[in-house]
């Protein structure tokens, strides 16, 4: 098997896997109705198993990390897909909210190991010109997922129930994991799988050996607060701006549905072409971090945008903005997701994300308070315009706590 088919190989299986991990997701919040009448469970009920599951996928990070440590990236990624695909299928034979709040615990804390683990076999697999689109393929899918759920999720639930849905949508987890180690399993550890592509091994010159220096580490923190900062900007797209088209701007339900997809599906290609960019830099001899660090700056350029919706603008102008804010967000997640294998030994990213993944979830907690507050208060108009400006700021904290991803000739663990 030649290194290149087994490099898109890995990505297609890893693409797959993502798109399990969002139906698996999603299936609670779009049966939610069912669900909550099976169960006898109010809207508290369901706030309260949401809001566990955030805190268990913002700690999982760190016992993906761990796997990877142990076991390697390759089956730390199979372990992690059984547990939340078996957590999934519990999720349809629980018999009140309690138990249902156990099993969505038990998900979030497997399924945020998807990213983690997917990051590491990107920079193991693929070269530094490929590995921003090699991250953009399978976060595309992720979109599709989230697109594909509803009617997919839906009809299963109408010809068998709600609990035969998760169960489906687990058993599917557990044949992929079959898959995948069938696969790699020429490789044995995801690391031995370098040593079939020799040019994969370039590295960042930042080892992080231990939490101690993981805490310490000027570069992981600018990752962390980077993610922190910005990733709420896609989860205010993705959970308010439906609900701001229908609260504020008075569409119906169904004049939503049949509009808003557009934000969506520009989130999807600005996932495919922002992974692309850096090599298309590359090209004309631009280095790779210097290439995702000028895609991250036209990102800081072009948000603004984001602040026309302030101004309560036609419908249409109003979608188009939010098409675009969705589109050159992802240009920005993927490639400051990229950036690590610039900064970071490959044995250094689980802790790297352990820490920027809880920085993300304590962003995304404390961002979904204050919306409800803002909004409750005064309108969605004031978080338009917090969220075209988030990115100068998180860049310029991450040119300072990087040295604008300039490589050093040293860096000692735990030191910039």
């Amino acid at each position: 098997m030649k290194s290149a088919s087994v490099k898109w190989g890995v990505v297609g299986l890893l693409s797959v896997s993502t798109l399990l991990n969002y139906v698996d997701r999603q299936t609670l919040a779009l049966l939610s109705k069912p669900i909550q009448a099976a169960l006898g469970m109010d809207d508290k009920g369901y706030a309260f198993i949401v809001t566990v599951f955030m805190f268990a996928y913002m700690g999982g990070n760190i016992i993906a990390s761990w796997l990877i440590d142990k076991v390697g990236a390759r089956m730390a990624l199979a372990l992690l897909v059984v547990w939340w695909s078996i957590a999934g299928m519990a999720s349809g034979l629980v018999q009140d909210a309690h138990q249902m709040a156990a099993a969505r615990f038990a998900l979030g804390l497997a399924e945020v190991g998807n990213w983690v683990t997917a990051v590491s076999l990107v920079n193991i697999f693929f070269p530094p010109s490929q590995r921003a689109l090699a991250i953009g393929i399978y976060t595309a899918t992720a979109m599709f997922g989230a697109a594909i759920s509803p009617p997919l999720i839906t009809w299963v639930n109408e010809l068998a129930g709600w609990r035969i849905a998760f169960i489906v949508a687990g058993a599917a987890g557990i044949l992929w994991a079959a898959a995948w180690l069938l696969y790699t399993r020429r490789f044995g550890d995801a690391k031995a799988a370098a040593g079939a592509n020799p040019d994969t091994q370039i590295e960042g010159d930042t080892d992080i050996a231990s939490w101690g220096a993981a805490l310490k580490s000027p570069r992981v923190w600018a990752i962390a607060i980077g993610i922190m900062l910005t990733w709420p900007v896609w989860y205010f797209y993705l959970n308010w701006f439906p609900k701001y088209l229908t609260d504020e701007r008075g569409l119906s339900t169904l004049e939503m549905g049949r509009q808003a997809w557009v934000v969506y599906l520009a989130a999807g290609i600005g996932c495919l072409t922002g992974g692309a960019a850096p090599g298309i830099l590359m090209k004309f001899g631009v280095g790779s971090g210097q290439a995702k660090l000028w895609v991250l700056g036209a990102v800081c350029l072009l948000a603004p945008i984001g602040l026309i919706n302030s101004f309560e603008p036609v419908i249409w102008l109003a979608l188009l903005v939010g098409a675009v804010v969705s589109f050159i967000h992802m240009y920005w997640q993927i490639n400051l997701t990229a950036v690590t294998s610039d900064l970071f030994t490959a044995r250094s990213f689980g802790r790297v994300f352990a820490v920027a993944g809880v920085a993300s979830g304590l962003g995304g907690m404390g961002t979904t308070w204050l919306i409800g507050q803002v909004v409750g208060a005064v309108s969605y108009r004031p978080m338009f315009a917090v969220m075209a400006f988030v990115y100068p700021v998180a860049m310029v904290i991450i040119l300072w706590l990087t040295g604008s991803l300039k490589p050093k000739a040293a860096v000692a663990a735990g030191e910039a």
